[in-house]
Protein backbone atom coordinates (compact mmCIF):
# COMPACT_ATOMS: atom_id res chain seq x y z
CA UNK A 1 0.00 0.00 0.00
CA UNK A 2 1.44 3.41 -1.05
CA UNK A 3 1.86 5.92 2.03
CA UNK A 4 -1.09 8.35 0.17
CA UNK A 5 -3.29 5.31 0.09
CA UNK A 6 -6.59 6.04 2.64
CA UNK A 7 -9.10 3.48 4.62
CA UNK A 8 -12.22 4.18 3.89
CA UNK A 9 -14.43 2.49 6.97
CA UNK A 10 -18.30 3.22 6.85
CA UNK A 11 -20.10 3.86 9.89
CA UNK A 12 -23.24 5.34 10.35
CA UNK A 13 -23.76 5.62 13.78
CA UNK A 14 -22.04 5.10 17.09
CA UNK A 15 -22.59 1.44 19.10
CA UNK A 16 -21.96 0.09 21.92
CA UNK A 17 -21.73 -2.98 20.63
CA UNK A 18 -18.30 -3.79 18.27
CA UNK A 19 -19.12 -4.59 14.62
CA UNK A 20 -15.80 -6.19 12.60
CA UNK A 21 -14.56 -4.06 10.29
CA UNK A 22 -13.42 -5.43 6.63
CA UNK A 23 -9.91 -7.37 6.93
CA UNK A 24 -8.98 -5.61 3.87
CA UNK A 25 -9.31 -2.14 5.89
CA UNK A 26 -7.66 -4.04 9.00
CA UNK A 27 -4.43 -4.76 7.01
CA UNK A 28 -4.16 -1.57 5.40
CA UNK A 29 -4.32 -0.15 9.14
CA UNK A 30 -1.38 -2.50 9.80
CA UNK A 31 0.48 -1.52 6.46
CA UNK A 32 0.79 1.91 7.73
CA UNK A 33 1.43 1.03 11.48
CA UNK A 34 4.27 -1.01 9.74
CA UNK A 35 5.79 1.73 7.47
CA UNK A 36 5.62 4.08 10.41
CA UNK A 37 3.39 6.44 8.13
CA UNK A 38 1.98 9.93 9.32
CA UNK A 39 -1.95 9.60 9.58
CA UNK A 40 -4.76 11.95 9.35
CA UNK A 41 -7.67 10.47 11.41
CA UNK A 42 -11.30 11.11 11.26
CA UNK A 43 -13.49 8.84 13.64
CA UNK A 44 -16.49 9.17 15.56
CA UNK A 45 -16.84 9.51 19.92
CA UNK A 46 -18.63 8.00 22.24
CA UNK A 47 -21.52 10.74 21.54
CA UNK A 48 -21.34 10.71 17.82
CA UNK A 49 -19.71 13.33 16.99
CA UNK A 50 -16.52 13.57 14.44
CA UNK A 51 -13.28 14.04 15.55
CA UNK A 52 -10.16 14.56 13.60
CA UNK A 53 -6.72 13.15 15.27
CA UNK A 54 -3.28 13.25 13.11
CA UNK A 55 -0.01 10.79 14.26
CA UNK A 56 1.67 7.52 13.48
CA UNK A 57 -0.86 4.27 14.26
CA UNK A 58 1.55 2.16 16.58
CA UNK A 59 -0.16 -0.13 17.15
CA UNK A 60 -3.34 -2.11 16.01
CA UNK A 61 -4.70 -4.80 18.70
CA UNK A 62 -7.78 -7.00 20.10
CA UNK A 63 -8.79 -6.60 23.78
CA UNK A 64 -12.19 -8.29 24.55
CA UNK A 65 -13.20 -9.51 21.17
CA UNK A 66 -12.75 -5.40 20.02
CA UNK A 67 -10.25 -4.36 17.84
CA UNK A 68 -8.49 -0.80 18.57
CA UNK A 69 -5.04 1.42 17.14
CA UNK A 70 -3.21 3.18 19.59
CA UNK A 71 -1.88 6.39 17.87
CA UNK A 72 2.00 7.83 18.64
CA UNK A 73 -0.08 10.57 20.93
CA UNK A 74 -1.48 7.91 22.71
CA UNK A 75 -5.01 8.32 21.66
CA UNK A 76 -7.27 4.92 21.03
CA UNK A 77 -9.94 4.73 18.51
CA UNK A 78 -12.06 1.69 18.34
CA UNK A 79 -11.60 0.18 14.69
CA UNK A 80 -14.98 0.29 14.15
CA UNK A 81 -15.48 4.60 14.84
CA UNK A 82 -13.07 4.98 12.12
CA UNK A 83 -14.63 6.99 9.14
CA UNK A 84 -11.25 7.80 7.15
CA UNK A 85 -7.79 6.94 7.62
CA UNK A 86 -4.89 8.79 4.88
CA UNK A 87 -2.02 8.28 5.01
CA UNK A 88 0.83 11.15 4.41
CA UNK A 89 3.55 11.05 2.36
CA UNK A 90 6.46 12.28 4.26
CA UNK A 91 8.44 13.84 1.65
Amino acid sequence: MKPADCVHVQVSTVSTDYTPIDCTCYDQLLDLATLCTPCDIIYRDRQGQEVVAHGIITDVYTKQKEEFLTLSNGVVIRLDHLVRVVGRNRF
